[in-house]
Formats: C-alpha cells, structure tokens, sequence
C-alpha cells in the first residue's frame, strides 16, 4: 500500500493571486457580496494552484483573520504593554495589502457601567453641603452594624 503525502499548500501565490481580486477583501466593493462572481474567482484561483477551491478559500479565510490578530499584538507590543520581543508571523508583510481593508470590531461589554462610585457621590454631597461628615460616619456605622 503507497503512502500519501500530502501537497504542500503555496500560500505566497495564493496572497498574491487574492490580492488581484479587490472584490475578496474590500467589503465596500459592490461585488463582494455577489457569490456566484467571489465563487468563480475562487475556481479559477483553485485551478492555478491545483488546490480545491474551497480550500483556497478557506485558506485565505484563516490568513485574513490571522493577519488581524497579528496586527492587533503588534499595536499592543508597539504601546510598551509586553515585555521582551516577540517575532512576527511570517505573512504578515506579504498581507500588509489588506491593511486599508482591516477594521478592529468594537467590543462591547454586557455589564452595566456605573456612572458614579457611592464614594463619588458622597463627596459631592459633602461638597454641596447636603451631607455632614458627622452623617456620614454615622451611615458607615450604621453599615458596619447590619451586617
């Protein structure tokens, strides 16, 4: 029985043949939307490189996200946050096309804010002479007391 092995994937040619296709990447384009066009692109691209194409295309899915979460560590190394030097992943230049395209989404957090500490509060109180220090010690007290 012959063993198989396995075609090593040409990912250098498979960015720069994406990177012909604006209508992969720029989310503005009027055809990136249009899948039967991106899917034709994607053929002809699975047949230069003799590569199914969606494995092409799946390929260039994980390129593109990796190249997001690179960039990401590279602003946040850059900003003084990490110590030591870490090296970059090695498509990251050849990626760099994509760098007018790639938008960081803005996270959003499900737990409310408070807009003011109870400390916060207090010491406007304090200030707008609506609250002793006396009435405060005794509220303290008070706290302390029931529970």
């Amino acid at each position: 029985m012959a063993t198989q092995t396995k075609k090593s994937f040409p990912t250098e040619q498979l960015v720069v043949l994406v990177s012909e296709h604006v209508e992969l990447y720029d989310m503005t384009n009027k055809l990136y939307h249009n899948i039967y066009h991106k899917e034709s692109i994607w053929r002809t691209i699975g047949g230069i490189l003799g590569h199914k194409w969606e494995d092409c295309r799946d390929k260039w899915k994980y390129l593109r996200g990796k190249y997001g979460k690179e960039r990401k560590e590279m602003k946040e190394r850059r900003s003084g946050s990490e110590g030591g030097h870490k090296h970059s992943w090695k498509y990251v230049n050849i990626l760099s096309f994509l760098e007018p395209y790639v938008q960081e989404r803005l996270t959003v957090s499900n737990f409310d804010q408070p807009s003011q500490t109870a400390e916060s509060i207090l010491n406007a109180m304090c200030e707008n002479n609506e609250l002793r220090v006396d009435e405060i010690e005794l509220m303290c007290h008070d706290e302390q007391g029931n529970s």
